[in-house]
């Protein structure tokens, strides 16, 4: 006769008895439908695993002390003068080709900061308002730099040419007025015995009378000599103020 096995259902808990053959084997409970494997009772029970201890809780790290606040007026260290590094040694990345002994060897106090350069080529303005660049031509209003340009020099003789129109205004102006008042003041005499003179004299003043009055013959002397001195004085104005210095003659490269 076969050999029977007392089990026990896991799920619902109802004992029954089934064949030795069966064990290690997936069998279903009559009552609940339950599937589950035989256990061989003669087998030691597997020892329970341990659970792991539960992790301890990290230790609160304090607050880091702030350094002392540094003096504004104080100049930036060198690298050099920096404390050697107390952690572990820098990692060299895969970029770093070249390591040089300083990555900065340059010291900049606070002073150079506060000292006005140009935008362009970072040179000193000196005055530090200046609008011009000494050393590139930018021009800091124009946002612009002026091309250099090689220009002959300048001699007495290129100013005595420039000024020469000029001058030959002045005299020109000079001789015109100086014409007008000699007019105005013979031109009574220069008519007499000319085709405007009258046969009968003034029978007050005894003067001879024309038919033209000298008056008119001075003011259109007097006007034409006012238009002439308006054109004069423009000219000697912008030549002799406005741009007084000749014109500069580049040299051919």
């Amino acid at each position: 006769m076969a050999e029977k096995l007392d089990i026990a259902c896991p799920s619902c808990g109802k004992g029954m008895k089934v064949p030795a053959e069966v064990v290690g084997k997936v069998i279903r409970c009559k009552a609940c439908s339950h599937t589950f494997a035989v256990a061989d009772p003669a087998a030691k029970p597997r020892p329970a695993v341990a659970k792991p201890a539960p992790a301890k809780a990290a230790p609160v790290k304090a607050k880091p002390v702030p350094p002392p606040a540094a003096d504004k007026d104080a100049p930036i260290k060198f690298q050099d003068d920096a404390p050697a590094p107390t952690g572990p040694a820098k990692i060299a990345r895969p970029f770093d080709m070249v390591e040089e002994e300083n990555e900065n060897p340059y010291g900049v106090t606070k002073d150079d900061l506060d000292v006005p350069r140009c935008p362009f080529c970072a040179g000193e303005l000196d005055p530090p308002d200046t609008k011009v660049c000494l050393e590139c031509g930018y021009n800091l209003l124009e946002r612009k730099r002026h091309a250099s340009k090689k220009v002959y020099e300048t001699t007495a003789g290129d100013y005595f040419k420039h000024w020469l129109p000029a001058i030959a205004w002045i005299v020109v102006l000079l001789a015109l007025f100086s014409l007008a008042i000699v007019s105005s003041l013979q031109m009574g005499s220069w008519l007499t015995g000319s085709f405007l003179e009258k046969d009968d004299k003034n029978p007050v003043t005894l003067q001879p009378e024309f038919y033209l009055p000298p008056f008119a013959f001075n003011l259109c002397a007097w006007v034409c000599t006012f238009f002439v001195f308006s054109i004069g004085i423009k000219f000697i104005y912008k030549r002799l103020i406005l741009n007084w210095r000749p014109t500069e003659v580049v040299k051919k490269t």
